[in-house]
């Protein structure tokens, strides 16, 4: 904890005394009184009483409500950081600590003001989930909730934001959001036009997020950092012809690299050559009629279809369509495509039927969207490493919260092989030795691809398992319910990595709790440690390690440092029978640079979109600022 969220940690204590000092009193109330005591906020509120004021009495009532309602009370932690949320924080709160339980607290709080308060969660499983379970406590005391999911009409979501508490997956309320954005500019485009034209109908009764107020976001960290640099469109057709993709292929597919482009397996980025190009190669007429150099875009990203993304890790092919997996969730994304004539260039390279090609209409990025709520907070079991960013990007301070029973977690060293055969059959034999104990095994895998070439590997050797990744998904809530009963052995993507919660089955906690394997490491450290941290959750035991081989990716694309092939080179000599590394220090510090070259990459991202969008904004409030001359821009600032 720096200096900074120590001192702040240390200013909620007096907050917390005084809410459980009116515990007594609260607990004396009848159901009636207690749940009156909303309407006595709200009058006390348009009375001109801020809700700082009410902040004790609102949580010892929420607290007494959750414990009525469904059984659970508000631990002090859980408490420290409501009150940290409240204030605009970012509390840090260790995996299975009750976060959801803790944003009950400030979202009660906030909506007694009259502001709509948006709880926002990775996905839709997880807001559909935490709705039914919280949405007792607040509909006992009075308030109303909503829920957004995608299969959500257009009324229905109306409905959900006019709720005192709105529960969604982020990605439904940033296209809810371009989408009403896109409604309020052709009413805009229209009026420029027409000026004077009688009976122009508003589009204020059409919109569905009326009032952006106050947000509270689960796992900040992978809504603002790991996804913070994806563009968010949507898109209109823009009448290429499906030739052009296919033409574009076929030359990508006789191009060679290092002659015609480059590849940047770092960051993922391909440069072509163009006069190199037209020297060697007889362009088709198809890709020469586009225009000068426009036939540049579409070889790039044939080759980036070709070389930087794979089929069942980026993508997968679901009844003749691509559909786009979230690299940091793991989840099918079936209303996400690719821009660029990216999308069409891997529906040719699978041979499957080509999606007309699109341009953005309006575009945005999370961290863009959240910087337009007046009021922003967060929780996550990893916001440490990345507080300066969220400080200089965003202007969040995290507030580290101590753990309400002292953490059993075993962290095992890595155990790094040669190859990756070497490494499955470690993982095959560590996991039978596991299920013999009795104890429940969850492995963690980077990618659908990985997971299913995990799941060939126990299903060679007879160890029954259970599979749950983005081709599997539609089970997810039975998987999970059951992954920590006496020798389960769960195969899972990102799906598991955060917000989801492992109950360990009767007698596992004396026998070691959940044991997790990672099969790789991710790009983020944090990442990796959410994994962990689906094991020893609020004081149980567990443990957790991770397998590696230097054919990894994070060893492949370091492959020409000279340090890393030192280390390959040095294999030979340095296995055991198994192929195990005997002496891995090395191996592990190149496996840390490379997690923190990824990141620094990231956060340089991260930090010139946010600049940008700073800019752009200050100059559409200046007095110079001409819109005419802006109707090129279809970035939403």
């Amino acid at each position: 904890m720096n200096f900074l969220t120590r001192n702040t940690y240390k200013r909620f204590l007096p907050l917390l005394k005084k809410i459980n000092a009116l515990e007594p009193q609260t607990v004396r109330l009848s159901d009636s009184e207690l749940a009156g005591k909303t309407e006595t906020f709200r009058k006390q509120c348009m009375n001109g009483k801020k809700t700082d004021a009410l902040l004790p009495e609102a949580f010892a009532v929420v607290r007494e409500a959750a414990k009525r309602v469904i059984g659970q009370r508000h631990e002090d932690v859980q408490i420290i950081g409501g009150i940290a949320l409240h204030f605009a924080k970012i509390a840090e709160m260790a995996t299975g600590e009750g976060k959801t339980l803790t944003a009950v607290l400030p979202a009660y709080l906030n909506g007694l003001s009259g502001q709509k308060v948006h709880v926002v969660t990775s996905n839709e499983y997880l807001a559909k989930r935490d709705s039914l379970w919280m949405g007792p406590i607040y509909e006992f005391l009075g308030m109303r909730v909503g829920v957004i999911q995608p299969t959500s009409g257009h009324r229905e979501r109306q409905m959900a934001y006019e709720a005192d508490i709105t529960y969604s997956s982020y990605n439904e309320l940033v296209f809810d959001y371009l989408r009403d954005s896109r409604l309020v500019s052709k009413k805009d485009e229209i009026q420029d036009f027409m000026n004077g034209l009688s009976g122009l109908q508003t589009t204020e009764d059409q919109l569905c997020q009326k009032e952006l107020s106050y947000a509270i976001i689960d796992e900040i960290d992978s809504i603002l950092i790991d996804s913070g640099i994806q563009p968010l469109s949507i898109s209109e057709p823009i009448g290429i012809s499906p030739e052009v993709h296919i033409k574009a292929m076929q030359t990508a597919c006789g191009l060679t690299e290092g002659v015609h482009f480059s590849l940047d397996e770092k960051k993922r980025h391909v440069e072509i050559f163009p006069e190199k190009i037209e020297e060697d190669i007889s362009l088709p007429f198809e890709l020469l009629e586009l225009g000068e150099k426009k036939w540049e875009n579409y070889i790039r990203e044939s080759l980036r279809a070709l070389h930087v993304l794979e089929k069942d890790r980026e993508y997968l092919v679901v009844n003749q369509h691509l559909v786009v997996v979230d690299p940091f969730t793991g989840r099918a994304s079936p209303n996400k495509s690719y821009g660029a004539g990216l999308q069409q260039a891997l529906e040719v390279k699978e041979h499957l039927p080509i999606s007309a090609e699109s341009r953005p209409v309006l575009s945005t990025s999370y961290p863009v969207y959240f910087s337009h709520y007046p009021k922003l907070a967060g929780m996550t079991g990893t916001a440490k490493t990345e507080a300066k960013e969220f400080k200089k990007v965003l202007g969040l301070d995290v507030v580290s919260i101590p753990t309400f029973l002292p953490s059993k977690r075993q962290r095992l060293p890595d155990c790094i092989y040669a190859t990756e055969k070497e490494k499955m059959d470690a993982i095959a034999r560590t996991i039978r030795e596991y299920q013999k104990t009795g104890r429940p095994v969850l492995v963690g895998t980077n990618s659908v691809l990985k997971c299913e070439a995990v799941s060939k590997v126990l299903s060679d050797r007879g160890i029954e398992h259970h599979v749950l990744s983005a081709r599997h998904h539609e089970k997810e809530a039975e998987i999970i319910a059951k992954a920590g009963q006496k020798g389960r052995v769960t195969v899972i993507t990102n799906m598991a990595g955060r917000g989801v919660d492992i109950v360990l089955g009767e007698g596992i906690a004396e026998l070691g709790g959940l044991h997790v394997i990672a099969t790789e490491h991710h790009d983020a450290m944090r990442i990796d440690d959410q994994l962990f941290g689906r094991a020893a959750r609020r004081g149980d035991p567990g443990s957790g390690q991770c397998f590696v081989s230097l054919d990894d990716d994070l060893f492949r694309i370091f492959r020409h440092n000279k340090k890393v092939q030192k280390i390959i080179r040095k294999v030979a000599k340095e296995k055991d029978e198994t192929g195990k590394l005997i002496h891995p220090g090395t191996a592990e510090k190149k496996i840390r640079d490379a997690q923190r070259f990824i990141q620094r990459y990231h956060f340089r991202l991260r930090k010139g979109l946010m600049k940008q969008a700073e800019q752009i904004r200050k100059w559409r409030e200046s007095d110079s600022y001409n819109p005419y001359a802006d109707r090129w821009s279809h970035f939403v600032y």
